[in-house]
């Protein structure tokens, strides 16, 4: 249920990216992702999937279900391979319950095959650390080369297992030479286009901010979720337990902790130089935070009432979360436009809203579609620094030509999407309500943030600018004339 519950909602933005690119011929689509920011291996597996269960929704996140459900199970092996059955429970249920793995669980992109990978990669690391052999280091070197393949992330998690194998002398031979093998695959089929892909970094990574104290509370919202409520129960006990001697299993929960603090903290501390933290690549090491706290958990209290507990807690906010459709997703809005709106008529996206309203519309040649700011098509979400003056008169007099543009054009009404930048929105509202009148009946307006937009504001563009012209004047929607 948590890998497939609510698959039918709307798509969004990065999964639109995602359903395009794989509708590409193979070679196309490698091209396309060499001038984005993506190693192919989760674009070719999709690319097979598709061809055999279709485009759909439930059929594109499927396949990350899939590998949601394969990573719980295999953390719950690993675990229970190092330590005991009921630290083995509590980790595999704070990994399901964690919110980044439903969210990965339910996204057609490969967070979830390279938590996956991670765990692979994970087991047979500390397999090695207590019987070195071939057979490990094959696996070791296969997931860190399928993994690196996946996400540019998992570089992080193969720099951690390296520098805790210092300290094994003879052992760290056979895991550095794992590791380094697995890398090989990625410098030879993947680094020519990694060095395109740096030097037009500038841009397509233009959207990742510098980490702050919101960006790390919300990384460990999404690694605890409820079991934060939890935490201060768990520390007491675990205080009160302070005596006993720790049971550390076949593999000292040390060197977990140890791997989790660099894989987390190498890039935090490289974004500080160029941001490449977000707090979604962090799922890479999302099993090592479920192992160490599942450890302190169990110890402090009965690990399957813990467990229990967060079952009970995380169920109803799941669903929630995952309900169906409000009326600001993107299949809803693209229904209400293409119901309501006349060929000719604009609609003008903010923020990320553009893909998957698109994606739905599919109405390009009966709607004259446009973003603001326009740079947000090349690079979505992004609107460059608008913190200086000579920016912000430049989306002045971006503004001001995007209104005597819709002045000037036939069309009836204009459709603007509010985004999640309500300061950037302002500048075109600005104008859009000082020259055309504003059709309250028509407006749309949500509690929640869709996708990426919580209102609808329909402006009259008549020369009239009068709300009683006859909606038949302008001819059937464009629902009807499909």
């Amino acid at each position: 249920m948590f890998a497939f519950y609510g698959d039918a909602r709307s798509i969004n933005a990065d999964e639109v990216w995602s359903l395009r690119t794989v509708a590409l011929s193979p070679g196309a689509m490698i091209q396309a992702l060499q001038r984005d920011v993506h190693p192919p291996l989760y674009f070719l597996l999709l690319w097979a999937w598709v061809r055999m269960f279709g485009f759909t929704e439930i059929a594109a996140r499927t396949l990350s279900g899939i590998f949601f459900a394969a990573s719980a199970a295999s953390l719950y092996a690993m675990v229970r391979s190092f330590w005991d059955r009921r630290t083995a429970v509590l980790a595999a249920a704070i990994y399901v319950f964690s919110p980044l793995a439903l969210l990965a669980a339910h996204f057609a992109r490969m967070y979830a095959l390279v938590s996956l990978l991670a765990v692979i990669s994970t087991w047979a690391y500390l397999r090695l650390w207590r019987e070195p052999s071939l057979r490990l280091t094959f696996i070791l070197a296969g997931a860190t080369a399928l993994g690196t393949l996946t996400h540019i992330w998992f570089f992080f998690l193969a720099l951690a297992e390296g520098v805790c194998a210092l300290p094994q002398a003879g052992r760290a031979r056979r895991a550095w030479t794992a590791l380094g093998a697995g890398l090989l695959p990625f410098a030879v089929l993947w680094s020519p286009a990694l060095i395109g892909q740096l030097r037009q970094s500038s841009e397509t990574l233009a959207w990742l901010p510098r980490p702050g104290v919101a960006m790390l509370g919300r990384t460990l919202f999404l690694y605890c979720g409820a079991l934060a409520l939890f935490l201060p129960a768990v520390a007491r006990a675990y205080w009160k337990r302070r005596a006993a001697p720790p049971r550390e299993g076949l593999v000292p929960v040390r060197i977990v902790v140890s791997m989790l603090l660099i894989t987390i903290g190498a890039p935090l501390v490289l974004s500080f130089w160029r941001p490449v933290f977000w707090s979604r690549f962090t799922i890479v090491a999302l099993h090592l935070f479920a192992i160490v706290a599942a450890h302190a958990g169990a110890r402090a209290i009965r690990g399957n009432q813990l467990a229990a507990l967060l079952a009970m807690v995380s169920l109803p906010s799941f669903l929630y979360v995952f309900h169906a459709d409000s009326k600001c997703d993107a299949r809803p809005g693209a229904g209400y436009i293409a119901r309501s709106a006349r060929a000719g008529d604009w609609v003008v996206y903010s923020s990320l809203s553009r893909a998957p309203m698109d994606y739905y519309l599919r109405s390009q040649a009966e709607l004259k579609e446009t973003s603001f700011p326009a740079e947000i098509d090349r690079h979505p979400g992004y609107e460059g620094p608008l913190e200086s003056t000579a920016r912000l008169t430049a989306l002045r007099r971006e503004a001001e030509g995007l209104v005597n543009r819709i002045a000037a054009s036939p069309g009836q009404r204009v459709y603007f999407l509010h985004g999640f930048r309500p300061s950037v929105d302002a500048i075109l509202l600005r104008g859009l309500e000082a020259r055309f009148v504003k059709i309250q009946s028509a407006c749309v307006e949500c509690e929640e943030m869709g996708s990426y937009y919580n209102r609808i504001s329909v402006f009259d563009v008549t020369e009239s600018r009068s709300l009683s012209r006859s909606d038949s004047a302008a001819g059937p929607p464009l629902a009807a004339r499909r």
